[in-house]
């Protein structure tokens, strides 16, 4: 219970990216070594960032499909769907790089439109997902729509119908810069939907809330270091190119928290619900929510065990309920349901925290009053007669019958219980005769 209870603060503490010095500094080297690597060589270091973004496309895909059946996350599964195309072409792109020499008749200007299709791809998907434009639609529906796109848009670089958007020599064209400016605003309005649904739907991470804000803020300040450049191998197009790479930094780790640590966590919470259900159902008797008999015997054998050790008395009480079985064929066994309810509420309000109650079997209940004399006992009785007797809500009484008998440990206990038993039946039988000679007397 202890371990269960540890695992699941441990991993509850990961599961909300909280930036700590480490982290921090660990992404201050990586972006200085990012650095000096594009100095060196801008090559490497552009396809470096093309790959772990594609790495990080393709884990959302394959996360997200493989746990579709655990996650229950349709926007997650959509997400990672997206991601699939959104990589596809940032492969074409990387191949296509300025110095790959991988498509011969290319200038700087292929990759740059690729690079404008890959980015239309990635925001424009995730402001159709926020905050429920296509979040309810099918799969099949979604990936239509990208898969449409991205074709469309491949083609149309193959085949020379898209505007131009790097001119070598004259820099940026309008489009291009237009374009950027675009992708910043949906980037922005993904930003204000997200945390709007976050608010409003008060819905637990929709998707890593946390870390999809922080990539498109991220992509957002990219796409502007992108309008600034006229060299693919530039300055700006670096921190265009670092500000991607951290942006997909974040969308890997919100994967992980995504698709591991909160399965896991659920999986912890479902587990510890589960045994708590199945120990209140071993425990406590569902009708009456008293306890249930095999669970009443269990916990007698630790109280005769402490009454011997402190050489002290208890009293068992058994209890009950007056003509339960014309109630059940007059009312019927709803009403007798109710009834005992009723009585088992009743015990409940009238005995100690420290006395034991259990509904001992049918219409039978049974109590341990601990380190209590038969006097005692009986006023608890009392008590519990009063109640039923104020707080009745039917329309007929409700009344009970008991015996009582005190014990001191294992060798007096089932002594004192038998006793109980013939003082309850004896009370019975008054009863039963007293009625009997009642109705003789109205007749």
């Amino acid at each position: 219970m202890d371990l269960m209870k540890k695992s699941e603060d441990k991993l509850s503490k990961r599961t909300i990216w909280k930036p700590s010095v480490l982290i921090t500094v660990s992404l201050i080297l990586i972006f200085g070594v990012l650095y000096e690597v594009s100095l060196v060589n801008y090559l490497l270091y552009h396809t470096v960032i093309e790959f772990f973004a594609i790495f990080v496309g393709l884990s959302l895909t394959l996360i997200s499909i493989t746990t579709i059946n655990t996650s229950k996350n349709r926007l997650f599964t959509k997400i990672g769907l997206l991601y699939l195309f959104v990589s596809t072409v940032d492969f074409v792109h990387t191949l296509g790089y300025k110095g790959m020499n991988i498509f011969p008749n290319w200038t700087a200007n292929e990759p740059t439109q690729l690079w404008i299709l890959g980015r239309s791809l990635e925001v424009f998907g995730m402001f159709l997902l926020f905050p429920l434009r296509l979040r309810n639609k099918s799969n099949l529906y979604f990936i239509s729509i990208a898969a449409s796109m991205t074709f469309a848009g491949l083609l149309s670089i193959f085949f020379k119908k898209f505007p131009d958007c790097l001119i070598e020599g004259s820099g940026l064209t309008p489009f291009k810069i237009t374009m950027e400016y675009v992708l910043i605003a949906l980037a922005l309005a993904v930003v204000i939907d997200i945390q709007h649904l976050h608010h409003k739907a008060k819905e637990q991470r929709p998707c890593f809330c946390t870390q999809i804000t922080i990539s498109m803020l991220l992509t957002a300040l990219g796409e502007f270091f992108f309008t600034l450049y006229t060299d693919v191998y530039g300055f700006f197009n670096f921190l265009g190119h670092a500000s991607r790479f951290f942006s997909y930094y974040v969308l890997l780790h919100g994967l992980i928290v995504q698709s591991l640590i909160d399965p896991i966590n659920t999986m912890l919470t479902e587990i510890k619900s589960q045994k708590e259900e199945l120990e209140r159902i071993a425990y406590y008797d569902t009708l009456t929510k008293l306890y249930s008999r095999s669970f009443f015997e269990e916990i007698v054998k630790k109280h005769l065990e402490i009454i011997e050790r402190n050489k002290s008395s208890s009293t068992v009480v058994l209890i009950d309920v007056d003509a339960f079985k014309s109630i059940n064929d007059t009312y019927g066994h709803k009403v007798g349901d109710r009834v005992l309810e009723f009585v088992g509420r009743s015990i409940a309000k009238a005995i100690r925290s420290s006395d034991i109650a259990a509904r001992y079997g049918g219409d039978e209940f049974i109590l341990i009053l601990s380190e209590s004399s038969s006097y005692n006992a009986v006023k608890a009785v009392q008590r519990i007669k009063n109640i039923l007797s104020s707080e009745n809500p039917f329309n007929f009484p409700v009344s009970i019958s008991y015996g009582v008998a005190e014990f001191s440990g294992k060798s007096n206990y089932e002594t004192a219980l038998q006793s109980a038993d013939i003082s309850l039946y004896e009370m019975k039988r008054k009863k039963r005769t007293e009625n009997s000679n009642l109705n003789q007397n109205i007749q």
